[in-house]
């Protein structure tokens, strides 16, 4: 629940910052922060427009660009989970792993850079199969728990001389309510993996008929799907269903079993399949779950990177990154070059990671939550910048339609700051306190965040702005006098459009 509290908090100033800034077309919140301070209501918050955006920029490139990378490791990881399951021939080496990686956000860039058409039906396709299977899922475990076919409580445990059964969680009550604080943070830390995307669509602005309408709602339904359907309902049937007759080959009981199984949910799986579907029924069940997960997985890796092109994209044109970010396919009109450095960084992240082990993945995966928050904690901030001032000025600055919401406008934005910084600071702190592969992990997430921190300011430092030409097609960005906020290239009617079908 507390990740959902986290993600909410930053939803809403998301949606309401789209809503008001329309024109954002791809640049989502790199926009939302530019604008907000350069046309904010205290003129001394104005000058701070370039930092602000620029930190947010690098947020987002720590998240997005990440992203796509964890995600294609456990793509090959799963892939190659199905070819053991498969064939049982065994152990498959890690190298082959590693290629399953590359070859996997190979096949997402080439989807992505040639703008396949038809692809928001693929799309639609791809989460009504998956949404469709975890609520399915989720019944089955809730079945299984309801009409206890295995007995638990009465059975005894295979291996446990005179030891009954029992389930995980006595009381289902009890799956979600917080058992420790420090607990309850740096599994939110984690959790946000699941949750993260709905900001995606704030990137989409060029490809929706009404911006103005469809993005916020975009923003809030995508979330409440993912949170509510993909993630708490499914997190509180798992549970449910876990008991000491969990599989075990190491004879540890509940939730050690499962954290010493290298498919737990597959695992599980295939004991209530065979208990509710029947005997023998679990195996092919877990197969099929697996292979909606790969489509699930190929699905969000797309949106994923082509939200992190899109965003590099959007800072070359405003000449904040080099100019091949920007480059334009002749034929396709997607920023091409971009999509092959994303398909180098993601195979190579996506490879390392998934023969690297446990603690490497899980640092990775760190280091982009903590982009994710910095990203989240940027947003809230501007929406507090864009919405501090009286109503007469922000209805002239917003609009004659504008109205005083101290609630979505700048309670929850001040909500949303604090929260999304107390979970980089329990990242960093629990992560380190926790001693063992935990704390070597968080030490090599904090290790990365801040290379990349020195590299992107390195960069920022050394680089002086210059004068975009309107022959190159480049952001012109207007100065603080300017009434109108900047045009922005990726905007409705821009070459962007098709990159956008493809998200």
């Amino acid at each position: 629940v507390f990740p959902l509290i986290v993600a909410f908090s930053t939803a809403l100033p998301y949606s309401v910052l789209a809503r008001f800034y329309p024109e954002a077309g791809n640049a989502g919140a790199y926009y939302f922060t530019d604008v907000a301070f350069r046309k904010c209501y205290v003129q001394k918050m104005q000058k701070y427009s370039r930092v602000t955006k620029l930190i947010t920029g690098w947020a987002a490139h720590l998240f997005y660009w990440v992203y796509p990378g964890v995600m294609t490791a456990f793509a090959g990881t799963l892939i190659t989970w199905l070819i053991e399951q498969g064939s049982g021939a065994g152990t498959v080496p890690g190298i082959v792993t590693a290629l399953f990686s590359i070859l996997f956000a190979a096949m997402v860039a080439g989807v992505g850079v040639k703008g396949v058409s038809g692809s928001t039906l693929t799309s639609i396709i791809i989460n009504v199969v998956q949404l469709t299977m975890l609520v399915f899922f989720a019944a089955l475990n809730l079945h299984y728990r309801s009409a206890n076919p295995d007995d638990v409580g009465v059975a005894f445990v295979p291996g446990k001389t005179g030891m009954r059964s029992s389930w995980v969680f006595g009381n289902v009550g009890e799956i979600l309510y917080p058992h420790s604080g420090g607990g309850m943070l740096f599994q939110a830390s984690i959790a946000i993996l699941i949750l993260v995307g709905f900001d995606s669509a704030t990137s989409m602005g060029a490809a929706a008929k009404n911006p103005k309408r469809d993005i916020p709602r975009a923003v809030l339904l995508s979330l409440f799907i993912q949170g509510v359907i993909a993630y708490l309902l499914e997190y509180f049937a798992a549970n449910a269903a876990l008991s000491t007759l969990f599989p075990s080959s190491d004879g540890s009981l509940g939730f050690a079993a499962a954290g010493g199984d290298d498919a737990p949910i597959g695992t599980l799986a295939e004991q209530v399949g065979d208990a509710v579907l029947g005997d023998g029924a679990g195996a092919p069940f877990k197969i099929i779950m697996a292979i909606t997960v790969l489509m699930a997985v190929f699905g969000s890796t797309l949106a994923a990177m082509v939200t992190a092109v899109s965003f590099s994209a959007s800072m070359a044109m405003d000449n904040e990154l080099p100019s091949l970010f920007g480059r334009m396919h002749k034929k396709w009109d997607t920023p091409w070059i971009g999509f092959i450095i994303a398909f180098c960084f993601s195979g190579l992240l996506g490879a390392i990671g998934s023969v690297g082990g446990v603690i490497l993945l899980t640092a990775v995966t760190l280091a982009s939550n903590i982009g994710t928050f910095a990203l989240y904690t940027m947003v809230c901030i501007a929406a507090i910048a864009a919405f501090w001032g009286p109503l007469p000025e922000l209805q002239d600055k917003l609009g004659s339609d504008f109205s005083k919401n101290l609630a979505t406008q700048l309670v929850i934005p001040i909500l949303g700051v604090l929260l999304n910084l107390m979970m980089i600071f329990s990242i960093l702190i629990i992560g380190l306190m926790s001693g063992g592969d935990t704390a070597i992990a968080t030490f090599i997430a904090f290790g990365l965040t801040i290379l990349w921190a020195a590299i992107s300011v390195t960069y920022w430092v050394l680089k002086k702005p210059k004068a975009p030409s309107d022959s190159s097609g480049t952001v012109i960005r207007p100065t603080a006098a300017d009434d109108e906020p900047a045009a922005n290239p990726l905007a409705p009617g821009s070459t962007e459009m098709q990159l956008q079908e493809v998200a």
